[in-house]
Order: C-alpha cells, then structure tokens, then sequence
C-alpha cells in the first residue's frame, strides 16, 4: 500500500500541476465554461478537469499502480470519452455523440478489459445478457455523476468518496493491488479539487471538469465496481456501488 499512498501524491501533484499549465491555454482556445443561463458562476472558467486527470492516472498508474494487462483498454476508454467531452465543451455537440461515445468506452471495457457483469446478486447469470447490460449500467453511472456535476466541488467529491468506499470494500476481499490502483486514482481526483473546491486562499473555482472529466469519473467508479465483483475469494455484491454512489 505504500506504492499507492506514494502514487497518491504523485497523480494529485500531476493533475495539479496540469491545471494550473492549462490553464491560459483553455483560456486562448475558448475551452472554457461561460457564465450563462442557470450558470452563476464569476468568470469564463476552464473545463480542462477531465484531460487532466486521465493525463495523471496514464503517467502515476505505471508507476504506482501495479498495473493488469486491462490498462491499455482502461486508458483508451478514458481516451474516448475525455475526446469527446472536450469537443462537446467546445462545440456543445448532440447528445447522441456523447451517448454513442459512453457505449463505445463500454464496449472496450467488456472486450478489451475482459470485464462485465456476469450475476444480478449471487444467483441470477445474465448470460447472453451480460454484454447489454454491463453497457446501460456502464452508460447509467456515466449519466449519473454527470447529473451531480452542477455545483463546485460536488461530483469530484462524490466519486472521492465513492472511490475511498471501494478502497475498503477492495481491501475487505482481499484484492490489495486494486486498492493500490484505487489510490492513485483518488491521488487524481483531489488534485482536481484543489482547483475546483472554493477555499479561503481561492474564492471561487479555478478550473471545472467539464463533460469530459465527468465521463471519466463516472466510468472509473463503474470500472472499478464490476472489478470487485470478479475478485476471487469475496466477491462484491453488484448492489454495493450504487449504494456508494
């Protein structure tokens, strides 16, 4: 776990430290979230949460993270979504782009990570109906932090707290290594929130997620939650992430 804690620090440090670089860059290119509508928040703020964060866990995770032969499909999941969030922050596209994108990030997950859900509880094998529907829930928890993303701080903070649960349900089956992959994943999203929390030293958020950090976060918890469910020894019950979330 110390390799994690280590890896912690670095993905935090990482996705700060890009925010911060990104920052005049989203600012010159028009990535930027603009006061609007139900939008109140003070100023155009960059949407660069999302790229940053995925550029932390691809650079920590190989260093910390006790890697499986899944993180190239985790990353080009990751890949997908992050690209298609950040054109649709730029150029606000049709809804159908972004739900044909979360599908194919399932799709990946399902073939490329070898992962989906097999069993509704203990009893009940999906079968021929594993794929389908490790897709909608895939695109339903995806949806989900999406729909918390409306105030500073909250979605990040959600997913922090989802991830820490899934720490201990990670260590209570005894799967260590993904607890350590868990921490370098958390390692990223507090960095996030570094820029995003209101804070006594920084009034107002300095960078947001945007539809591609949400899409990230959301497919992460929904990664890592059928994960535990194919750990050897003691299974998580597919019941527990949505009570997490």
């Amino acid at each position: 776990m110390e390799w994690g804690l280590l890896g912690l620090f670095a993905a935090a440090f990482i996705t700060y430290a890009a925010m911060r670089l990104a920052e005049p860059i989203a600012l010159r290119w028009g990535l930027v979230d603009r006061p609007q509508g139900r939008k109140d928040h003070d100023a155009p703020t960059p949407v660069t949460g999302g790229v940053c964060m995925l550029l932390a866990v691809a650079l920590a995770m190989p260093l910390f993270g006790n890697l499986t032969p899944a993180f190239p499909a985790f990353c080009l999941a990751g890949l997908i979504l992050v690209v298609t969030g950040v054109l649709d922050d730029r150029y606000d596209l049709n809804w159908r782009w972004r739900i044909l994108a979360q599908v194919l990030a399932a799709l990946v997950m399902i073939y490329g990570g070898d992962l989906r859900v097999q069993y509704v509880g203990h009893l009940v094998a999906l079968g021929p109906l594993s794929v389908p529907f490790t897709v909608f829930a895939t695109v339903g928890v995806i949806n989900a932090v999406n729909m918390a993303d409306g105030s500073d701080g909250l979605a990040g903070s959600v997913v922090a707290a989802a991830l820490a649960l899934l720490i201990a349900a990670a260590l209570y089956s005894g799967n260590v290594p993904l607890a350590q992959r868990l921490l370098v994943l958390v390692g990223a999203v507090l960095g996030f929130l570094a820029m995003n929390l209101r804070l006594p030293w920084q009034p107002r958020a300095r960078a947001f997620m945007g539809n591609s950090g949400s899409a990230l976060l959301g497919f992460i918890v929904a990664w890592v939650s059928f994960r535990l469910t194919h750990t050897n020894g003691h299974p998580v019950s597919g019941i527990l992430p949505p009570w997490l979330l």
